[in-house]
């Protein structure tokens, strides 16, 4: 099979996003690097973005597009510094869809600002994992 192929491959010569758990982690990267040209490459054109939070007990559901996440992005000040710390992932996948699930902590400067989980929802078009959903909860 061409999945078996590829592992005989030298490491260097594999995809990007070749596995969803590569993707997730070169995600974050390119996110704590605040590079939304690189970011922009792992969602697919018609991905969906939405957190989860509460307020005063209500649940609220904020949906943004991937162009407004990159414009946020971008506006983060560079004396800002800030980290999304994966506690671990959970993944599910066939051979066109994955799920990967990942508990997080976030830090704004070095201090902790909320946690809660990602829910990535992938699909595979050329071999190479896109973001077709990403939803996650905001907890304080």
């Amino acid at each position: 099979s061409q999945s078996r192929y590829l592992l005989w491959l030298p490491f260097g010569l594999l995809a990007q996003n070749s596995t969803p758990k590569g993707l997730v982690d070169d995600f974050f990267t390119a996110f704590h690097q605040k590079d939304t040209t690189g970011l922009k490459a792992f969602f697919h054109p018609n991905a969906r973005l939405e957190s989860i939070s509460t307020k005063q007990n209500e649940t609220k559901i904020q949906t943004e597009t991937v162009a407004q996440f990159l414009q946020n992005i971008s506006k983060i000040p560079n004396e800002i510094t800030f980290q999304e710390k994966l506690l671990d992932y959970k993944i599910e996948a066939d051979q066109l869809m994955a799920t990967v699930w990942t508990p997080y902590e976030f830090y704004v400067n070095d201090k902790k600002s909320h946690y809660g989980n990602n829910l990535f929802v992938l699909v595979k078009e050329k071999e190479i994992w896109k973001i077709w959903y990403l939803v996650d909860t905001r907890l304080k």
